[in-house]
């Protein structure tokens, strides 16, 4: 029923660009609540918490989990259409598209949750830790975009075997995704920069914050759209042996960030 837009974690343009097409862990930020793991850790990271806020903001994220699964079987069926659409031998854009639309709700109401949730925790914060986390958004605001890992992606074609005919055709897909996506890209950035005025108000905004989600929310579906269509590009390019070896190392990932987060 839903494609949920994960509006703080990796988009799925950001695995369009890096042709991660079959990673899990996209697919939890993705479709998933994630606060249970790196994402909490890296906002709060060097802000000095003291033990009870510590514990305040462990239990803000318990709840904020606990409602997240209301949403369960949602985000199972979505998953299962986007990976019927990912393996189609053709793209179906007018499936996608109305995936997509039809979820447009879940969507907001799971990523709205993402910043009342994010709003709690600052209100826990002192001026002095606030200034900090302010400080970290401001830096990462003007650093410049991360260059494409070009060994990262030699690397995986490695893994599955992939000819010099195939390494072509992914980069152009590649080329292709990014370019699609240059404009998208500065409008998430506008949109999270605006949605950080709201989570650090006084008193969280829902009027505001839905005011802002549908003003950006056609470019989110844009993004999304290109990103599937990217990845049914790769499904297709790849043989039935390749495809099996990329499910064993979307498993494994998976495995792996599942027991990163339960040490979290």
């Amino acid at each position: 029923m839903t494609l949920f837009k994960s509006i703080f974690a990796k988009t799925l343009i950001a695995s369009c660009i890096g042709l991660a097409v079959f990673s899990s862990s996209i697919q939890a930020q993705e479709f998933g609540f994630n606060h249970r793991g790196k994402h909490i850790k890296q906002m709060l990271r060097g802000l000095d918490l003291t033990a009870e806020q510590r514990q305040d903001i462990k239990q803000i994220v318990r709840e904020a989990r606990q409602e997240a699964k209301l949403y369960k079987e949602d985000i199972k069926l979505a998953k299962q259409e986007t990976r019927d659409l990912v393996q189609q031998p053709d793209f179906d854009q007018q499936g996608a598209e109305g995936v997509i639309t039809a979820n447009a709700v879940v969507k907001m109401q799971l990523a709205q949750k993402r910043a009342e949730t994010r709003h709690e925790i600052w209100t826990l914060l002192t001026e002095e830790q606030q200034q900090k986390w302010q400080d970290r958004i401001d830096n990462r605001a003007e650093k410049e975009p991360r260059e494409f890992n070009s060994e990262r992606q030699a690397k995986f074609f490695e893994r599955l075997d992939f000819t010099d005919a195939q390494i072509e055709q992914a980069t152009q897909i590649r080329e292709q995704a990014r370019a699609s996506t240059q404009e998208l890209k500065s409008k998430r950035k506008a949109f999270k920069q605006a949605e950080f005025d709201i989570i650090t108000a006084d008193e969280f905004s829902v009027e505001a914050w839905q005011a802002l989600h549908a003003q950006y929310a056609d470019d989110f579906a844009q993004g999304q759209l290109i990103a599937l269509e990217t990845r049914n590009q790769m499904f297709n390019l790849m043989t039935e042996e390749q495809r099996q070896k990329a499910e064993k190392i979307r498993k494994r990932k998976g495995r792996k960030g599942k027991r990163r987060a339960e040490r979290a």
